[in-house]
Formats: C-alpha cells, structure tokens, sequence
C-alpha cells in the first residue's frame, strides 16, 4: 500500500525577492492612487468653499445695492483707497445705518450705528470709490463733501474656505437719486469742517486733560481756550487721510479730551438737523482699561454735555457720528447764537504711568434746513 503523503502536491513558499516584489507593487498602486483621493477631496472642497464665497457675496451685493439704492443722505465714506472700508447713511432721513468689517471674525456687518450684526463674509476687503455727476472715471478721494455723491462703487474680496481656493471679488454700483433732503421743496445742507472753515475765526479745537478726573466736563470752558491748536496741529483734522493729531492725558485719573467749536451761517431757527462725525481713536496702555472714544455735543438749554456715541472697546480707527433732529435750536448757542460744540473723550482714563492717548483725524458739521417763505 502507496503511503498517502505522497500523493500530497508540492506547494513551495513564496521567496523573499518576491514578497519584495509585491509590497513594491502595493506601494506604487497606493501611490498612484492616493494623490487621486486627495485632488478629489481638495476639488470638492474648493468647488464648496467657490459655492459659500458666491452665496455670501450675492448675498450683500444684493442688500448694500438695494439699500444705497434707496438712501436719501450719504454721512460718512472712507476713502476710496481703504481696504478695510465704510459707509454710514441715512435711509429715512433719521436712522443711520452702517457697513463695515467687523473687526473680530473679518465679516461685514450692517445695521443702525451701534447695532450692528454679521452680513456676510468673510471678506480680506471692502471698498467704497465715490463719484459726483460729472466724471464717472475718476473717484472723489478724499471725499470732502459728501453731498456731491450721486454714484458709488462697492467691491468686497471674499475669501475662499478651501485651503486651495481663491478669492471671489463682488463689484456693484450703486446711484444715489439724490444726496441730502433734497431742493425741490427749497431746504439746503451745509458742511462744515476745517478745511472748508477759516481756522481760529470760523472753527476752533482744543486739547487738554479732563478737569476733576470725570469726563465729559461740567462747563464749555474745558479744555481752555489757552489750549487752542496751532497751524500745524489743525492739519492733521482737515481730512480723513489717516494723518491724526494726538493728546495724551498727563496726569493719572484723568481722561484726555478735545473740544471743537463750530460756527455756522445760517438762523439757528431755520436748521431742523445736526449730523456730527468724527473719525479717530482712543488707546489706553493700562491692560485692564478700556480703549475707544466717546462722542458728546453741548445742550446750551440744558447747560452740559450729551453723548452722542460710544465706541466699542478697540484701539483700532472708528467713526462716531450723532444726529440732532429734535429740539434743535438747543444745540446752536453762544454769543452769536450760531455755535455748535462738540467733545471727544478718551473711553477711560490714565492710571499711574500708563499712557491714555486720544487721536483726531477728521471731524464735521453738517446743518440741514428747510428754507422760509420760497414755497408753500
């Protein structure tokens, strides 16, 4: 009887030269075949960040045209070079409303000045280029009178989400029908800053620290009138340039503060509307305290100061702004009862060494009216 083992067939084992062979293949096929998955994956989250970007931007390119569209009365516009732009407009005729970047998450944000809340984005750039009637090539920069807008571009760069994805940049137009309350019914607007004003005659500022440590002062006499601006230091408030005249508070306790004092032409009886903008920053070194500014106007029937508007706690370059629509003739004062004043003050004061600086780079009057006895 045959032994049954040798019936058995041979099986000889693999060699090492060919298990080499076969982890050399796998290793090629992987290669050839992961950089495929990864392109795939890196397309579709290009393709859906792509999707994102033009959603947000349709988004505000839709609201900001539809709203500027309708606006009665542009209030302020950063220059046209700015890439971290703003615009800030009335669309009543009372409430005024704001684009901007939100500093934190790079979003723009809209909505009634000091209410603000996430648009779209987020976006590297917003930018606003304003034009007049007459010249559609070349954008007013810096814009000095607002009320010569009749058209404005808008471009927003939104970023892309995907690691390899790239920028989608929005462009629209906007026309204004008119800028200001309009001269159809015979009202007028008028600017007033300090470049269109005679300085120390139609215009004045001053700087000094807060009297008492308390902010805004009690009285229209701080800072003094000793503490008037030189030649110099008027030029840097003429235009929103970026260009800013600086106080520091010198004593710990106090706040540093800058009075402007504005002089108009018209009847205080015929101004039925004050808009003030300032354009600057408030930095307090001390950790703990609060950066930004505070915006007042004098109320000469009341005999002091109301805020007008508080900035968020930032170093960064904001612009408060503030509206008198009621009760106007008790913001126009003085000796010729033709003086609007107006206060600065840093958001908190100095304490010990640490410095508490305020910095002004641009600030405006504007009066509105309705003219008497021209139409019915």
């Amino acid at each position: 009887m045959k032994n049954r083992d040798s019936k058995k067939r041979f099986r000889p084992a693999l060699t090492l030269l060919e298990l080499v062979l076969a982890m050399v293949m796998v290793t090629i096929i992987f290669a050839a075949v992961l950089p495929q998955f990864a392109m795939i994956g890196n397309n579709w989250d290009s393709k859906q960040g792509t999707a994102e970007a033009l959603q947000n931007g349709r988004v505000f390119i839709d609201d900001i045209s539809r709203n500027l569209s309708k606006a009665k009365y542009i209030i302020a516009v950063s220059d046209s070079s700015a890439a971290n732009g703003y615009i800030e407009f009335t669309d009543n005729g009372v409430d005024v409303n704001r684009y901007d970047i939100h500093s934190g998450n790079n979003y723009i944000e809209y909505g009634p000045v000091g209410a603000l809340a996430d648009l779209a984005g987020p976006v590297s750039s917003l930018k606003f280029a304003c034009y007049d009637a007459c010249n559609l090539d070349t954008a007013l920069s810096p814009v000095t009178d607002v009320n010569v807008i009749r058209t404005i571009k808008i471009d927003a760069a939104f970023t892309n989400s995907a690691s390899m994805g790239q920028t989608k940049t929005f462009t629209s137009w906007a026309y204004l029908r008119s800028n200001g309350i309009g001269t159809a019914a015979g009202s007028w607007h008028t600017l007033y800053d300090y470049t269109a004003a005679i300085q120390d005659i139609n215009v004045f500022a001053y700087k000094s620290d807060s009297a008492g440590g308390s902010t805004p002062p009690a009285n229209l006499v701080t800072p003094a009138d000793s503490s008037v601006f030189n030649p110099g230091e008027y030029d840097k408030i003429e235009a929103d340039d970026g260009s800013f005249q600086e106080y520091a508070a010198s004593q710990s306790g106090r706040y540093a503060i800058m009075r402007f004092k504005i002089f108009i032409n018209e009847s205080k009886s015929l101004v039925s509307r004050i808009d003030v903008i300032w354009n600057g920053k408030g930095i307090n070194a001390k950790s703990s305290a609060v950066d930004g500014s505070i915006l007042y106007i004098w109320n000469y029937a009341a005999d002091s100061y109301e805020q007008l508007q508080l900035s968020a706690n930032t170093e960064a370059e904001i612009t408060l702004t503030g509206t008198i629509n009621s009760n106007v003739t008790n913001y126009i004062g003085g000796t010729g009862q033709n003086t609007i004043s107006v206060l600065v003050s840093s958001a908190d004061k100095r304490s010990g060494s640490s410095a508490c600086e305020l910095y002004t780079d641009y600030i405006k009057a504007e009066v509105i009216g309705q003219n008497v006895g021209i139409y019915p």
